[in-house]
């Protein structure tokens, strides 16, 4: 009994050694990441998974998606293939409606917009951006208000030049924490679920723009010209 006991005893150093052995094998090969890009990792991995999940879910048999966004859950994007909704619940009057080529416009410009939204919020210089997106609708960033506006703008009876247009009073704006979420995951949603937005390129880069006439006498790039 003794010489039985001794061997099985042999025999389970000897399995124990060959379960260490892999182990140390695969601390060994492990990768070591700064902090810089474990964190930077985790902000892809989060955004990936924001995105992937909220699309997920998202469109209803219609084809049609609604996302609620912010902190006051009161700005509502409604997107479908024919274009996106931004709307208020409060305020059931302020809208905006991206037809394809202004959300074609409004996403070209998103790097621009955000630039300004962050210099807004540091308060490190003043503000005044404003970019037409076509037919009229401008989106401004501007000193003094914390926010992203959407706007449909007008040229006043008898005023010839297009930079004393007005505001009126169709649109929408949004708050810094809705633009985040707006910039981040709804143009992502939106562009995922609906190949036939992300597609569709700015106007201005269409074959009968390529001449000074045809750019000028495009009623979405220059919805003010009378001259044509």
């Amino acid at each position: 009994m003794t010489t039985m006991a001794a061997s099985q005893t042999k025999k389970d150093k000897r399995v124990k050694t060959k379960l260490i052995l892999p182990l140390q094998s695969v601390t060994t090969t492990t990768p070591v990441l700064s902090q810089n890009e474990m964190d930077e990792s985790l902000t892809d991995l989060l955004m990936t998974v924001e995105a992937d999940v909220a699309a997920s879910g998202l469109a209803d048999d219609d084809g049609q998606t609604t996302i609620t966004i912010g902190e006051h859950q009161d700005r509502v994007v409604t997107a479908t293939a024919h274009g996106v909704t931004i709307s208020s619940i409060s305020e059931p009057a302020k809208t905006v409606t991206f037809t394809p080529i202004r959300w074609a416009y409004f996403v070209a410009l998103l790097a621009e917009i955000d630039e300004e939204a962050k210099q807004l919020n540091r308060k490190t210089r003043p503000v005044a951006y404003r970019k037409h997106i076509g037919d009229g609708y401008y989106v401004s960033v501007t000193s003094g208000f914390l926010c992203i506006d959407f706007r449909l703008f007008v040229l006043p009876y008898g005023v010839q030049s297009e930079e004393e247009v007005r505001p009126t009073k169709t649109g929408i704006a949004l708050r810094l924490d809705e633009w985040c979420e707006m910039k981040h995951t709804v143009v992502r949603v939106v562009n995922s679920l609906f190949p036939s937005l992300a597609n569709v390129r700015p106007c201005i880069e269409q074959r009968d723009h390529a001449s000074q006439v045809g750019w000028l006498a495009c009623t979405t790039c220059h919805p003010f010209n009378t001259a044509l």
